[in-house]
């Protein structure tokens, strides 16, 4: 680990309000997890549904956990908030365990830990589901925290209580069987020769402007990094026909691209970058970004405003040599905290399982 980045964990651990408590897990009623999330679709729900059963599963074997709710500092509902349970089930949970237990009213559910891992958070739907976990903290891939999104009245994601962790995706997978082959190939860690890449889902050149509402605002960022930069010397912007991610030439890459999602308004790009050692550049206005409050993404990441795509190859061109270098390291030493290491096993040898997602939440 980096001197620099050592400290930071240091100093961290030292003024981080989630370490060391004890964490009591509600014990659920079926129909409130479990047969919810038919077989069929366990892939899908890798992100969505089963985000809530595999962090409690961690839960279960960490020694936060605590099997004394009188001594627990938060509690933890395992439920899947996601499209197969909807605000209506949450509701009933919520009232389950407002009857069968006394700690919700204590501090009103200030204390209770929910994960709601859809598309667009805790604002997809009507917006229900956000007034009713308006007090809680929610465990979250979406945070955006900008103007209301269309016609919900309460934010989806509330900086300082709330907490933007790195998805449950099997993106891993993938990233894992393409370094493999290259590091079988090489024997060393990947060379560098690109110095922007981006391959992902682009809107065509015939969309008009005004065809981009809200939720694809980030394929029209996509685009005019495309229509800007697209040919500019040392950049690999694939064609809006080149949607599928490749992560072999991520590996290649010094920057990767890192705009928002498209199906919902959060991304991986984060993630894919930080994993395959690959510095992310973010243009993503108004949203968190995985344990944002608590890592120096200064150090490890570049951010860019959507006003200032057209000056991307300026900005990217005045960090030097010794400065990619240094972000590099920071990359190397930060990607661990972005995968769910103790839950699916080591990605990379020089991951630490003990340093993952789970021990930085």
């Amino acid at each position: 680990m980096a001197a620099s980045a050592q400290r930071v964990v240091i100093e961290m651990a030292d003024t981080w309000p989630h370490s060391f408590q004890a964490i009591y897990v509600y014990s659920l009623p079926p129909n409130f997890t479990t047969h919810l999330l038919p077989p069929s679709s366990y892939r899908r729900q890798s992100a969505v549904g089963l985000s809530a059963a595999l962090l409690m599963d961690r839960l279960l074997s960490s020694t936060h956990r605590t099997s004394d709710p009188t001594q627990a500092d938060f509690f933890y509902v395992g439920l899947s908030t996601g499209s197969f349970l909807g605000p209506k089930g949450v509701a009933e949970a919520i009232k389950y365990i407002q009857t069968k237990y006394p700690f919700w009213q204590r501090k009103r559910g200030a204390d209770h830990i929910f994960m709601v891992a859809d598309d667009m958070g805790s604002c997809g739907g009507d917006g229900t589901l956000a007034l009713l976990t308006n007090k809680s903290i929610r465990l979250t891939y979406f945070g955006y925290h900008g103007p209301n999104l269309g016609h919900n009245e309460e934010r989806c994601f509330h900086p300082g209580k709330d907490i933007v962790i790195p998805d449950f995706e099997a993106t891993p997978d993938f990233a894992r069987e393409s370094w493999e082959k290259q590091q079988t190939a090489t024997n060393v860690s990947p060379m560098r020769n690109i110095t922007l890449q981006f391959a992902g889902e682009i809107i065509d050149a015939d969309v008009n402007e005004s065809d981009v509402g809200t939720i694809t605002k980030q394929l029209n960022v996509r685009r005019l990094v495309y229509r800007l930069h697209g040919h500019v010397p040392g950049f690999e912007i694939a064609t809006p026909s080149q949607r599928k991610v490749n992560f072999y030439r991520m590996q290649q890459a010094v920057f990767c691209l890192a705009p928002a999602g498209v199906t919902g308004l959060w991304g991986q790009r984060v993630t894919m970058a930080l994993l395959l050692g690959c510095i992310p550049v973010i243009i993503q206005d108004n949203y968190e970004q995985p344990f944002e409050e608590y890592l120096p993404y200064g150090r490890f990441a570049v951010r860019v405003k959507e006003e200032d795509v057209p000056h991307l190859p300026s900005i990217l061109a005045n960090i030097s040599g010794e400065a990619q270098q240094s972000m590099q390291r920071e990359v190397a030493c930060v990607a661990s905290r972005f995968y769910w290491g103790s839950v699916f096993g080591p990605f990379r040898d020089d991951l630490e399982s003990k340093e993952d997602a789970f021990a930085t939440l």
